[in-house]
Formats: structure tokens, sequence, C-alpha cells
């Protein structure tokens, strides 16, 4: 099982979605938490179909969920950096909707779901932080599906970076430099878009001065110019 110096010494303890709970709650969760696992690139957290074994916390890393059409073809749905739940969705029916693959080495908590059920029997607090949870899920989702929802390429992949840049923000990070995880096909098939026009997109963005690209390292230069774009295809509206 978990220890509490896990938890402690988490590099996400500021995002993780547990930090809210006050001690005694804290406590009766870390008793049930799984020590945490590290997954190699390209290891598998779960498979579409399989029973849901509970919910897993990403610490460090970044993992993708990620379906593949009738036709065969690979997509993406989500990508999950540290803090980010995976597996909400099985909740639903007990089996996990897609599948999870780890983009980079990744350290993740595992929080098996009848011993939380049983533990929020007599801690109501836990069941509130699952409904936020829940909650931040379907605005999260929301937010995608906005920004995917662009009818221009560029505008999509300008979002797509504010979006990471905010993510990095939010976990203390710097958001106007940073790595990414996924590569460019990934990016293209999270935001449906051809990997030749993401590719093309990148480079016409560095040499309009608003990023410099150097392999998956991006910095951002002009972060107004990027949310100027991404806002304007998306009707005015914003998204984190």
């Amino acid at each position: 099982m978990h220890r509490e110096s896990d938890c402690q010494a988490c590099p996400s303890a500021r995002v993780c979605p547990w930090a809210a709970l006050d001690q005694a709650d804290r406590e009766a969760l870390e008793r049930i938490m799984r020590r945490p696992i590290v997954l190699r690139k390209g290891k598998e957290l779960f498979r579409v179909g399989q029973p849901l074994r509970g919910l897993h916390i990403v610490r460090s890393g970044c993992v993708k969920a990620w379906n593949v059409t009738e036709s065969g073809e690979e997509y993406v749905l989500r990508f999950y950096m540290a803090g980010d739940v995976v597996g909400l969705g099985a909740i639903a029916d007990g089996r996990y909707d897609c599948n999870a693959t780890a983009l980079d080495t990744s350290s993740i908590c595992e929080l098996p779901f009848r011993d939380f059920q049983r533990a929020a029997e007599l801690r109501p607090a836990l069941n509130h932080v699952l409904l936020r949870l829940m909650s931040r899920e379907i605005l999260q989702e929301e937010r995608l599906s906005l920004l995917k929802g662009n009818k221009s390429a560029s505008a999509r992949i300008a979002g797509f970076l504010c979006h990471l840049a905010d993510g990095f923000d939010q976990r203390g990070f710097s958001s106007q430099e940073f790595n990414l995880a996924m590569g460019r096909r990934e990016i293209a098939e999270f935001l449906g878009l051809a990997l030749e026009t993401v590719c093309r997109t990148l480079t016409q963005f560095g040499q309009q001065g608003m990023i410099e690209v150097e392999g998956r390292h991006i910095v951002l230069h002009d972060r107004d110019r990027l949310n100027a774009l991404a806002h304007a295809s998306a009707g005015g509206a914003v998204v984190h």
C-alpha cells in the first residue's frame, strides 16, 4: 500500500485533486492508495474493455488516452499531465472506455475503486472530491471540444499550445518554454489534422516569430498572438 511519505514527497502535490482534504480524510485515502508504479514510454496503463481496477493519478510524466476507429485508425482523446486522473469514464459501467499509454517515463498512483467506495461511505468528503473531479472532467471535455472544433488548423494548433502552456503554469513550471511529451503525429491525431499540416503550421508559427521549435522543445515568444489566433476562430470563447 501507499505510504504517507509518498504523498508528502510527491512532486505534484500542489495539483493533486486530493490535496484539499483535511488530514484525517487524507490519511484514510493514503491507507488505500497503492504505491506509485513507473511506466516506461509506450507501456500501457490499461486497455479498452478491461475491468475497472481503480482511478489512476499521474504523479509525473504524461499519459495519452486513445482509441481506434472502425477502420483501424488510431485517434487521441486526451493527454493527461501531472495531477490529472485517468480512468474516470470507467465508473459508468465498470470497464475502461479507452486505452491509456505512457508518452514518456511516468509515475502513476492507483486508487483501488472498491476500496475507495468503502472508505467514502465513512468519509463523505472523499465523494465530494470525486464529484468535483467529474465536474472538472466535463468542463475540460467541453473546452477541448471547442478547441478541436475550430475550422482553422492554425487556430487549433495555437489553442493547443496555449492549453499546454496553461497546464505547465498550473503545475509551477514555465508556461513560455517547455518540452512536448507527445510527437507531431499524436498532436495531429488529437486535433483531427493531417501530420503534414501540424508540421507545416508549427514551421509557419516559427517563421512568424510566435514560437521557436527545436524537436520537441517549444518556446512561446508571442503568447498574445497565439491566444488571439485561437480565440478569434473559436467565436471569442476562451480555451484553457
